[in-house]
């Protein structure tokens, strides 16, 4: 159906018109991104060790408590602290590498 005046656009713009998209906000993506990885690596040791015929339970149980650090660190993070924002990115991208390498 035809309409004589402007209509509005059902799905909003991300670039707003002179700015770019929140910086910010992708920033804290960002470290949700790292810290979901972490979690990830982590419940790759536990399956791994798991699978083993005599597991180690301490291992599994370590890893447990490095993904509950995770949530409470993730669940910590705030907008407006990029500070702590990009030293979690750092953290937990360098944390994955040990995770994966066995020194964590």
């Amino acid at each position: 159906m035809a309409t004589d005046g402007p209509t509005e656009d059902p799905v909003p713009d991300p670039m707003p018109e002179g700015g770019s998209p929140d910086d910010d906000g992708v920033a804290l993506a960002v470290a949700y991104e790292a810290i979901n990885g972490a979690v990830g690596a982590y419940n790759g040791r536990i399956a791994a060790e798991r699978s083993k015929p005599q597991p180690d339970l301490t291992a599994i149980a370590r890893w447990e408590r490095g993904i509950d650090a995770c949530i409470v660190h993730r669940d910590s993070l705030r907008l407006a602290d990029q500070e702590k924002i990009a030293e979690t990115r750092r953290h937990f991208a360098d944390l994955v590498l040990d995770i994966r390498e066995g020194r964590a």
